[in-house]
């Protein structure tokens, strides 16, 4: 998965904020479950939406569908950055870094604007490629 938006809190009340939300969410989670057995209880109540489904090489088409996103969603990204309880709300782009494992990303000022404007933070995830993984590096 590439582009996420996720918005978490300790007293976020994720049941209330979605009867009003017309996109469905990737998943929720509530606070004091366990992620997995043997994992910790969770900390925050969330819910992640996907913004784009673009390959994580492809960042480029990532931000051209996160700000698609943001303007058609303008209203109820609103009304969730206000919502009670929420403490935080991030644009995650997820991407991969090849061998020799340096890379510069370069973020549109349109979309920092889009992203500034309606209070989300922009997280930026960088995961090892296939190549790596397979031992190329």
């Amino acid at each position: 998965m590439s582009c996420v938006l996720r918005a978490a809190g300790a007293n976020f009340d994720v049941e209330a904020f979605l009867v009003q939300c017309r996109v469905a969410p990737l998943n929720t989670w509530k606070k004091g479950e366990k992620k997995s057995q043997g994992a910790s209880a969770n900390k925050t109540s969330g819910v992640r939406f996907q913004v784009s489904d673009a390959e994580f090489s492809d960042l480029p088409t990532q931000i051209s569908d996160a700000l698609a996103f943001l303007q058609a969603h303008r209203e109820w990204l609103t009304k969730l950055v206000s919502f009670p309880g929420v403490e935080r709300v991030v644009a995650d782009f997820g991407t991969e870094s090849k061998p020799p494992y340096w890379a510069s990303f370069v973020f549109e000022p349109s979309l920092l604007v889009a992203l500034g404007e309606a209070g989300i933070a922009l997280e930026l995830s960088v995961y090892p490629s296939s190549e790596s993984e397979a031992g190329y590096a």
